[in-house]
């Protein structure tokens, strides 16, 4: 096959939460098939549509970006050319899985994923991919994001740091009582919105980010589920008093609790 090795790289490992259940629910239901096939046509349009271009030291433009689906399963390589700077990749990277976890959401899916850098074989254009640094961002998803959250590699957080670069990044990341760090994708984007002049309104994506975790909440009464549900839920609370405290004159005169999930739901 030629002079194949691995690469380093930065990879995003997403996949849609519950998936096996919307699966069974289409059995019976007559719409199911086809808002499974939307849902997963609009996320893998979405996730292979920002391709990046790296510029070699000599100034020659290289395709550094590949995507890679199967079922929900969503990867996302960006390979760190020489010359690139981890942290600005990492800031990039995190800022374009903010408006998709939210745009998803917005649609009515929930998902969870892992953001992780290392090892990996993989050519754009090519089916192939594999290597350390896929089975790390599997293991992050597998076995410590659990919730409806994208886990962010501590050894990629330390990197990013070291290197220097861009540190915006920071911006994105949240810190759970179990120490992980995710994505706090409702509150950058919310920020953005109110922060930005002529910004699109944050507030329709809010109630639309409720209303997904309310459904979802009244469609699936198991345990299993419903403690990832109510974990969102109260990410989605939190964040929501996070943003009326920060911009509160936004909000003047109305009232909060229309954004908020109803306590009662949050509860076993």
């Amino acid at each position: 096959m030629g002079d194949e090795r691995y690469c380093r790289a930065l990879l995003s490992y997403i996949d849609v939460l519950g998936f096996a259940d919307l699966i069974e629910r289409s059995r019976t239901d007559a719409s199911g098939v086809e808002a499974i096939a939307d849902l997963l046509s609009k996320l893998k349009a979405r996730s292979s549509a920002w391709s990046r271009i790296h510029r070699s030291p000599q100034g020659e433009p290289e395709n550094i970006f590949a995507s890679f689906d199967f079922s929900d399963h969503i990867v996302r390589c960006s390979r760190i050319a020489e010359g690139a700077i981890v942290s600005d990749l990492f800031d990039s990277e995190l800022f374009f899985l903010g408006d998709l976890q939210l745009a998803v959401a917005e649609g009515g899916a929930l998902v969870r994923g892992s953001v992780t850098a290392g090892e990996i074989f993989f050519k754009p254009g090519s089916s192939l991919i594999f290597g350390p640094a896929l089975v790390r961002a599997y293991e992050l998803e597998r076995d410590h994001a659990v919730y409806p959250r994208i886990a962010i590699d501590r050894l990629l957080i330390d990197e990013a740091r070291m290197v220097g670069g861009n540190r915006s990044w920071e911006d994105y990341l949240l810190q759970g009582e179990d120490g992980l760090h995710f994505l706090d994708y409702l509150f950058d984007w919310s920020q953005t919105g109110f922060a930005i002049p002529g910004a699109p309104d944050p507030k329709p994506r809010i109630k639309a980010h409720r209303s997904t975790i309310i459904a979802a909440i009244d469609r699936d009464p198991r345990e299993r589920a419903m403690r990832k549900l109510m974990w969102i839920g109260r990410y989605h609370n939190s964040t929501v008093q996070r943003v009326v405290g920060r911009f509160e004159q936004r909000f003047s005169g109305e009232d909060t609790t229309q954004y908020m999930v109803p306590d009662h739901l949050l509860t076993y």
